[in-house]
This record gives C-alpha cells, sequence and structure tokens, in this order.
C-alpha cells in the first residue's frame, strides 16, 4: 500500500497571519483540494455580543445541564468533526493551519460533551480583542448554538469586542448575526488589533449568567 505523504503548508504561517490580519480569511474549495485560497468579502457577517439571540429553548436546554463544554480540550477532534460532512472547505491544508495557529495559541476549539463524547463544539482564531469564527459543528441538535453562547460569554469575560462569523447564513442570523459592509468590518477590525485580550485570564465559565438568571 502506497504511504500517504505528509501535507505540508504552501505558504510559510507568517503569510497566514498577515491573511488575518488584512481581513481575509483562508477557505479551501473541497476537502480534495490541497490548496487554499483567501476571501475578502464585500459584505462580513459578524455577531455584536448585545445581538446574541438565545430562544427559550436553548436557554432550557442549557439550564438542563446535560452538557458540558470546555476550551482547548480536544482542539484536533473537534476541527475533524467541523470538516464531518459530505462537502465541506475544511481540506488537510487548513487543518494543518488550524494545527499550527493552535501550536502558538491563536486557533481554539469549545467542545459540547455529553456523557463523554464530543457531541459540538466550534473552532475559531482570535487577534488583539478579534475573534474570527471559523466552523462549527453538531452531533446532537442545538450544541453548535450552545458551544457560540459559551464562546460569546468567554469573549465578553476576557475583554474582547469583535466576534467575526464570516459568512451570514439563516442559523447564524437566528443567533443574532449581521452583515456589515467590508469597509466598516476593517475600521472594526483596525480597532480591535490595537487592542489586547487573552482567553486564558479567567476561567471558562461553566454557566451563563443570561440563561440562569431569567
Amino acid at each position: 500500500m502506497k504511504e500517504e505523504q505528509p501535507v505540508k503548508l504552501s505558504a510559510p504561517i507568517s503569510t497566514v497571519l498577515f491573511g488575518y490580519l488584512r481581513g481575509a480569511f483562508p477557505y479551501g474549495n473541497s476537502n480534495s483540494d490541497e490548496g487554499i485560497e483567501w476571501y475578502d468579502l464585500e459584505e462580513r457577517a459578524i455577531l455584536p455580543f448585545e445581538n446574541l439571540h438565545i430562544s427559550r429553548r436553548l436557554a432550557r436546554q442549557i439550564r438542563k445541564g446535560e452538557f458540558q463544554v470546555t476550551m482547548d480540550q480536544d482542539h484536533s477532534a473537534t476541527v475533524d468533526a467541523c470538516s464531518e460532512r459530505s462537502s465541506t472547505w475544511i481540506n488537510k491544508e487548513l487543518k494543518l493551519i488550524y494545527a499550527r495557529l493552535f501550536e502558538i495559541g491563536r486557533c481554539h476549539s469549545i467542545e459540547v460533551w455529553q456523557d463523554g463524547h464530543l457531541a459540538g463544539g466550534l473552532i475559531g482564531t482570535h487577534f488583539g480583542t478579534a475573534f474570527f469564527g471559523e466552523s462549527m459543528f453538531s452531533r446532537v441538535p442545538n450544541t453548535s448554538k450552545i458551544a457560540l453562547v459559551y464562546l460569546v460569554e468567554h469573549l465578553r469575560n476576557t475583554g474582547f469586542d469583535l466576534l467575526d462569523v464570516q459568512i451570514l447564513s439563516d442559523h447564524l442570523a437566528r443567533l443574532g448575526a449581521i452583515e456589515v459592509p467590508r469597509k466598516e468590518f476593517l475600521r472594526r477590525l483596525s480597532v480591535s488589533l490595537l487592542g489586547h485580550a487573552d482567553l486564558g485570564s479567567v476561567p471558562f465559565p461553566t454557566r451563563i449568567a443570561a440563561v440562569h438568571n431569567e
């Protein structure tokens, strides 16, 4: 059997970092495509923290406590799960990029567990006080939403001010995401890149105040 050749980055990680800092994000055309492209859209989707909408059903599900939510406990498994679709843009090179960014503290995962099994989650990168949501997945209904709710809580607690979700979908719009023109996104990003926030500066939340205080 022919051994699979190791994947190598087509560009140094410094080039990847520069792409994020100029407001673009990497994307693979398919999981079989070895390269990546950079997208710099005319309309960019963001999720203002104050816009976050937690439905009554989702709030009840969180309050029940049947899920455990963690950060960076199984980054590689979360990336793999995000790519487990019949059609995915997370190819081998992007997986390597996320792994390298994780090694240098620039990429993170939020994991949602049920009975010790990975039920949902998301991955994202961060620079300054900006967090770039890359992908999310659910193996159990609503678990990607739960991951996002916990992420927003933690971003608030650690001094972040911009959550980029790239492309607006009906799913994200229901959670409160909006589109802004590219010029406005770059303005917000330029401000966020001047700041500093550390996801490890406070413990990851074990409960969501907005849910438990209803």
